[in-house]
């Protein structure tokens, strides 16, 4: 049972130096078009890498999501109780 607290404990790990990671990209994304201002060429260079970075983290979100679960599906109507069946006496 160890084994699989350690292998949680390391998962868990990555995943927040990940989420960090991440983080702090988005952060500093808004100040480089700030600093960029008026150099053309610059903020051509930040687009390709706002780019190529966004990319590369909604490939990794859709390839490490689970697919969500499949709806559940109503139970058949049962004939018997539904009424249809010409059980009506009068």
């Amino acid at each position: 049972m160890s084994g699989y607290f350690d292998d949680l404990q390391a998962q868990v790990a990555l995943t927040l130096s990940v989420e960090q990671s991440a983080l702090t990209l988005i952060q500093g994304l808004a100040d480089k078009p700030m600093a960029a201002q008026g150099d053309p060429a610059q903020v051509a260079a930040i687009v390709t890498q706002l780019r190529s970075s966004s990319d590369g983290l909604a490939a990794a979100i859709l390839e490490n999501t689970p697919a969500a679960p499949a709806p559940p599906t109503a139970p058949a109507a049962n004939p018997d109780e539904s009424g249809a069946g010409g059980g009506a006496q009068g």
